[in-house]
């Protein structure tokens, strides 16, 4: 079989999965599908553009252990039916989220400013060119361009960027407050928008999936007047965050730039983005013989809390292939720890998933979604990497708020307004 041929029967694969999300009429599955079935499709353009990257040849062993795992991952989600939650009342501490939902609210609208001044001060069409000089740049950070009170209001809404979204749709879902609506999703839209501000544009992912996700799932207790609002609104909103990411991309990577001068312009690193993870995973990930034990996947940890971090170099001359391109979350892990011990992983992160999605379907607290969302986040940027190496912090956060959320969380706290 050559080796254009795997690369089809791989995307054949998630094709029989979309199939599949499609007959039992699971939107989240359908959600899933779409996403990873997309990737593979342009993992075959990939393939066959003549400066991919590849070296070792593609076999068809790395696609099937690939496809496995994932199956293992996203079958915990069948039982996130709507169908199955819809005349169920969500249940949160009244008191706690009213004072979550004012601190975000509060604390977003000014560094959100500071952004909206930084982006329009520097120009739309320059901020590709702010990410390739400042990458370069010792001490260079995202927020040096905060002011002191900006920088300490954005560190807080950054520390909610897995947690505002929910927060927002749940908030959509009971309450009555346009100001604090508007100031959740101001929230919501700040790390995302801060990440664009430095032409960086992999939270936009981040930030499109997980809206879709949380407005399959909050659906149903949603009035079909505000359901009307959002979809107005997430179009509007998808339009405007869609030209600025192209603006950034003509910015980092069109006419002018050393990519275009080299011949592997725009269209080639879309197609690189979508859909390089398939095969690199094929020709690199699944034959490495050396492991990085944990710098990969929990790169955040061992920058926050040890002095045992090591630099992208030094990842790469201990494995022998490249870190920071992608290989989907599943060979995030491979690079970790092999094969085998990833597998195990994996298959202990899909029984944590399916005993969140039990827990949320008896208990039905918000609590629960929170973390549903942190389990389904990674299979929606899973096509990419594992999307909290470098985000440990705010995944601990996240982890515990949730679990403090629960435990506040009693019989009586059923859907009062808020």
């Amino acid at each position: 079989m050559s080796e254009l041929s795997i690369v089809i029967l791989n995307v054949v694969l998630y094709l029989l999965f979309a199939f599949y999300s499609f007959r039992i009429k699971n939107a989240i599955f359908k959600l899933i599908s779409f996403i990873w079935l997309a990737s593979a499709i342009m993992s075959v353009f990939y393939f066959l553009n003549p400066f991919n990257l590849l070296t070792n040849k593609i076999t068809i062993t790395p696609f099937f252990y690939l496809f496995g795992i994932f199956l293992i991952c996203v079958l915990p989600l069948i039982k996130l039916d709507n169908k199955l939650i819809s005349k169920r009342n969500l249940r949160c501490n009244k008191n706690l989220f009213n004072f979550l939902v004012l601190l975000l609210a509060l604390c977003s609208i000014e560094p959100f400013l500071e952004i909206l001044y930084f982006i329009f001060t520097k120009g739309i069409n320059e901020l590709g060119s702010i990410y390739t000089e400042g990458k370069f740049q010792k001490g260079y950070s995202e927020t040096n361009h905060f002011s002191f009170i900006g920088k300490f209001l954005f560190s807080i809404v950054d520390y909610f960027k897995f947690v505002s979204i929910p927060l927002l749709f749940f908030y959509v879902t009971r309450g009555k407050n346009k100001y604090i609506l508007i100031g959740l999703l101001i929230a919501s839209l700040t790390p995302t928008l801060n990440s664009l501000a430095h032409g960086q544009r992999f939270l936009v992912m981040f930030l499109t999936f997980s809206y879709i996700f949380n407005f399959l799932l909050f659906r149903p207790f949603i009035s079909q007047i505000r359901l009307n609002s959002i979809k107005k609104i997430g179009l509007l909103g998808g339009v405007g965050i869609g030209f600025i990411v192209f603006a950034i991309s003509i910015s980092r990577f069109g006419a002018g730039t050393e990519y275009s001068a080299d011949g592997y312009g725009t269209l080639y690193q879309f197609v690189r983005y979508l859909g390089e993870s398939f095969c690199n995973f094929n020709s690199y990930a699944f034959h490495l013989t050396e492991f990085l034990d944990g710098q990969n996947s929990w790169s955040g940890y061992y920058a926050y809390f040890t002095n045992e971090g090591l630099d992208i170099g030094e990842k790469n001359r201990l494995i022998g292939i490249t870190v920071n391109i992608f290989y989907t979350y599943i060979g995030s892990f491979v690079l970790d720890y092999g094969l085998s011990k990833a597998f195990l992983i994996l298959c202990l992160l899909a029984y944590f998933g399916f005993v969140t999605v039990k827990s949320f379907r008896r208990n039905m607290k918000f609590g629960s979604v929170i973390l549903i969302n942190l389990y389904v986040n990674i299979l929606l940027f899973g096509t990419t990497y594992f999307i909290y190496q470098n985000g440990f912090i705010h995944l601990l956060w996240a982890v515990f708020l949730s679990f403090l959320i629960n435990i506040l969380t009693t019989k009586s706290n059923l859907q009062n307004k808020l």
